[in-house]
């Protein structure tokens, strides 16, 4: 007897591909150095905008890589919980995967090309500095997990992850909209680096099991799941010196909004210490991404509504 059971239409399997749960991190990360540049009196629209449609096709990028890279490698198996990838699940094919990293790493060149070009025409060091840091972050994207020697399975997710979804996007649409990268400024994009990498930390967590028996030494692998737990509660808590740095540095009446910072310390101290159970991280995963992402939205908010 046949099973009735149809496959998912291509337009599901391709929303599922890209995750669009993780694009919040990106685009609140944009948000925050928009609301640094407000802050200055520099909010530059047209820049925010292509600042964050690039940002969000870098994450898109990140994660069809993932899916093709860790399929290829072999640290996606049946036995990996969190969410349905495509190419192990045989959704879709290796070849087809590899083609949609392709068209993601074009899409993100061109929209990053109209971004620098847009914000730096005419200031020449600004624009080939930004060119690069482009270029950079769409290998960085596609070399997590793709190539004959993936960084991330050597550990260095956590540090790439930081650099490249926190200081690098702060601080860059900051620059581009025409602000300046004061002292102040120094700690959001930090900040944001930091709950990028709290948040990889409990997706490899989730992972241990499986990225161990794959030969994916990511830091949870490296540190065991007890330490892993540990480094979880540092990050969580440099997380909460920056932004108290940043609102002292900012004006010390605007104490009060670290309230915002609560629901992210509540999820790192549960990942942190109650980290047995896979399917907890799953959800605390998917709740780090979104208390971080409120976290940066209001400290955001905060700034523009401060700004000349």
């Amino acid at each position: 007897m046949h099973s009735r059971r149809q496959k998912p239409s291509s337009v599901r399997i391709w929303l599922w591909a890209i995750r669009p749960r993780t694009l919040p991190l990106s685009a609140a990360a944009i948000f925050l150095g928009y609301g640094l540049a407000g802050l200055q009196g520099k909010a530059d629209q047209t820049v925010f905008l292509l600042a964050l449609l690039t940002a969000v096709l870098l994450q898109v990028l990140s994660n069809l890589a993932n899916d093709y890279g860790d399929a290829v490698a072999g640290a996606d198996t049946d036995e990996r919980t969190g969410p349905l990838r495509m190419v192990v699940s045989g959704l879709t094919s290796p070849d087809s995967m590899f083609r949609a990293v392709l068209l993601a790493a074009a899409l993100a060149l061109c929209s990053g090309l109209a971004l620098v070009l847009t914000a730096a025409w005419g200031e020449w060091a600004k624009l080939f500095f930004f060119l690069g840091l482009g270029a950079a972050s769409i290998a960085a994207a596609i070399a997590y997990t793709v190539g004959r020697h993936p960084y991330g399975y050597l550990g260095l997710g956590d540090l790439m992850a930081g650099i490249f979804f926190g200081p690098a996007p702060v601080w860059g649409t900051l620059i581009l909209c025409g602000g300046e990268l004061t002292f102040p400024a120094l700690f959001p994009g930090i900040a944001a680096g930091l709950c990028s990498a709290m948040v990889l930390n409990a997706n490899n967590m989730r992972d241990i099991e499986t990225d161990a028996k794959a030969g994916k030494k990511t830091v949870a692998v490296r540190l065991g799941l007890k330490k892993a737990g540990c480094y979880h509660a540092v990050l969580t808590l440099l997380t909460l010196l920056c932004w108290c740095i940043f609102l002292l540095t900012l004006r010390p009446a605007c104490l009060p909004a670290l309230l915002f910072a609560l629901p992210l310390l509540r999820v790192g101290y549960l990942t942190s210490r109650h980290n047995n159970d896979t399917a907890c991280l799953y959800r605390r995963l998917k709740n780090t991404v979104l208390s971080t992402a409120l976290l940066h939205t209001c400290m955001a908010t905060l700034c523009l509504a401060l700004g000349p």
